[in-house]
């Protein structure tokens, strides 16, 4: 079925070898975007009812659900023989799921290119993000938006979007086309004009080509909206990037040379383009976004003593802590004698009670962390790490490999020892 391709980012859409699909009527369209919104994972029957009808199904909702479904995959097969089992939407209790490779359904293939070009320098991220860019035809699920179910999904891949067009003005500048740059982050910084990022962004490219009254203008009106409906000041970011202005600061002038970012993430000192963090957290909301969508993923985050690794999971946590994710931190010890797995210990809370068997860690962290929503696990100085530190992370990323968690590491490069590489 590799010719087939779906679309959710607009109107929801199919074509099958170039030819437009008909997806059918409202609900059997939204059948299909639900499993869309998903992401290949199995949507309940019951579920699928609930979201439909919106909790007031008709007495034969599921029978009408199960033709929906009938007629969609007709729809979306059209050649596969009768009484064969269906390839694309498939039965998989206690529902249904949509199994297609990433690249055929747009959502999914944003998302799969900002991620992979968030892991490149910036000449070979460029391509991807522009297409990632260029896979939207309007707004995510725009027939569907205002449903409860899509919702989430629409405010998540929207804030991916904005994340996107941030990435792609940074490797603008980058890669010295700080004018070209311009129409498109001034076209995002009008429509979204608290996003400080953006702001930040526009003014140093605005700056580089030559425009520095209109870099300062820019910078006015954000710090003047900010306060006017916020009642705040900028950001630290903001305000260096107006300083480095008005002193015509050196590394404004030209294109920043930056360390191309790779997994593991690399901390050291913030960028010359002095927005923050942002190029990290971003990084980092897309594993968020990963472990939400696919399971569990550990990112290691490395850098040497002061280069701010645990002061970016701090804020990284608080972000994700206002979006409803829970956050638990664990340290490991710098001192000798400390308990056996102590950063284990000291997330679950079981200080007091003793446990320091690495196996009873382990299961106790597998009931812990797999029972509820999305969760962050902070490991932080994992290069002091004991051994059975390192057991209880491997038994969780096995036993926990389908639930939304993320585990971030910090370490110091060459520090931790065989074990760590590991």
């Amino acid at each position: 079925m590799t010719s087939l391709r779906i679309g959710a980012l607009g109107p929801l859409r199919a074509g099958l070898g170039g030819a437009a699909l008909d997806l059918g009527g409202p609900r059997q369209r939204a059948v299909l975007a639900r499993l869309v919104a998903a992401g290949g994972h199995v949507v309940p029957a019951d579920r699928f009812v609930d979201d439909l009808w919106q909790g007031e199904p008709p007495p034969k909702a599921m029978a009408a659900l199960q033709v929906y479904v009938s007629n969609l995959r007709r729809v979306l097969e059209p050649d596969r023989a009768p009484r064969t089992p269906a390839r694309v939407v498939v039965s998989v209790a206690p529902g249904y799921a949509l199994r297609l490779p990433a690249a055929a359904v747009d959502a999914w293939h944003f998302e799969d290119l900002l991620r992979r070009a968030a892991a490149m320098e910036p000449a070979a991220a460029d391509p991807l993000l522009q297409e990632a860019l260029a896979a939207w035809a309007g707004p995510a699920y725009a027939e569907f938006r205002d449903e409860p179910w899509a919702v989430p999904e629409v405010a998540r891949l929207e804030e991916l979007r904005l994340v996107c067009v941030e990435t792609a003005g940074q490797v603008a500048l980058r890669l010295g086309r700080a004018a070209l740059a311009v129409p498109e982050l001034e076209r995002h910084v009008q429509a979204h004009p608290l996003r400080e990022q953006g702001v930040a962004l526009l003014a140093a490219a605005l700056y580089r080509a030559g425009r520095q009254a209109d870099a300062l203008a820019a910078l006015r009106a954000a710090r003047e909206r900010l306060a006017d409906e916020l009642g705040v000041d900028p950001g630290p970011a903001l305000r260096a990037v107006e300083a480095d202005v008005l002193a015509h600061a050196e590394h404004l002038a030209a294109p920043a040379v930056v360390a191309p970012p790779s997994v593991p993430l690399s901390v050291g000192p913030s960028p010359s383009l002095s927005v923050g963090r942002d190029p990290e957290l971003g990084r980092l909301d897309l594993e968020a976004a990963a472990a939400e969508r696919h399971g569990l993923r550990v990112v290691w985050v490395g850098g040497e003593a002061g280069a701010g690794k645990t002061t970016l999971l701090r804020m990284f946590g608080a972000r994700l802590a206002g979006r409803g994710w829970q956050v638990l931190w664990g340290r490991c010890p710098e001192v000798d004698g400390a308990p056996p797995a102590w950063a284990w210990t000291e997330l679950l809370g079981l200080a007091d009670l003793g446990v320091a068997e690495s196996f009873e860690l382990a299961r106790a962290a597998v009931e812990r962390l797999g029972d509820g929503g999305p969760l962050l696990v902070v490991l932080d100085d994992v290069h002091r790490a004991d051994g059975e530190t390192l057991q209880v992370l491997r038994h969780v990323a096995v036993e926990l490999a389908g639930r939304p968690v993320l585990v971030a590491a910090t370490h110091r490069p060459g520090e931790g020892g065989a074990a760590l590489a590991g």
